[in-house]
């Protein structure tokens, strides 16, 4: 029974502190959110919390800032692993109408299967549609491509997150700006326009050249110059007879 433990205040005074135990319970949170990501059934989650729970034994009780440490680090090892699967989104997009489409690449890292989602949000009036949850092999990357929709001419903001399945955020994220210019229609009026001049100047002019051509060649033939110009008079010939030199006198 209970009443027969003997629990003195001097254990009370050599217990952990609460960020003792709001480090090992953070920790055991991360490795069963790795576990989750993983394709693979594994025992991760049950190794970390296995070492989280000898962190937390009588045996630290002299040392809390040592077994705080030793946790800590455990706790990077996994926030590292969780980062290694990326998300990379292109410098800026520029929607050239209304809707448009953009893609980012998604790397996975580990040496084994993962299965995430991209959370994707937006400061603007955008919305953004595409199929987001990616299997990934080790080492592998793949593209997610979205379709991007607004009414609202500007920059709107887009953020890319890495996230669970069940949308818990591992660590990785990237920002893009995505300009919406509705100007499209208006080049293609203007395109059209400066076609329609060019053609209808040509088709207007090149007639009366036509008719103007005729004409003179019809004139030149009343003349009698119609005929080709006759070839123009040959250079005189070059006298390429040597002086003879005077004969000398004694």
């Amino acid at each position: 029974p209970a009443q027969s433990l003997a629990y003195t205040e001097a254990d009370r005074e050599e217990e952990l502190s609460a960020t003792n135990f709001a480090i090992a319970r953070r920790t055991s949170e991360r490795a069963a959110l790795l576990e989750e990501v993983l394709a693979l059934e594994t025992t991760i989650e049950t190794q970390i919390r296995e070492e989280v729970l000898v962190t937390l034994s009588e045996l630290h009780r002299q040392q809390p800032r040592l077994a705080a440490r030793e946790t800590e680090q455990v706790d990077d090892g996994l926030v590292a692993d969780l980062a290694r699967i990326e998300i990379r989104a292109p410098r800026a997009v520029t929607l050239s109408s209304d809707t448009g489409p953009f893609g980012a690449t998604l790397v996975n890292g580990l040496d084994q299967p993962v299965v995430v989602t991209v959370r994707v949000t937006s400061d603007g009036d955008l919305t953004l549609t595409g199929d987001s949850e990616r299997r990934l092999a080790p080492l592998a990357r793949s593209v997610v491509r979205y379709e991007a929709t607004t009414d609202q001419p500007g920059v709107h903001n887009v953020r890319l997150a890495v996230t669970s399945v069940d949308g818990v955020p591992l660590g990785s994220s990237d920002e893009l700006p995505i300009r919406a210019a509705r100007v499209s229609a208006i080049i293609w009026v203007v395109m059209a326009a400066g076609a329609l001049v060019l053609f209808g100047m040509i088709g207007y002019r090149l007639p009366g050249q036509v008719r103007a051509r005729r004409a003179e060649l019809a004139a030149a033939q009343r003349t009698g110059t119609g005929s080709l110009p006759a070839d123009p008079p040959a250079d005189r010939p070059i006298d390429r007879t040597v002086e003879q030199p005077a004969p000398e006198t004694s």
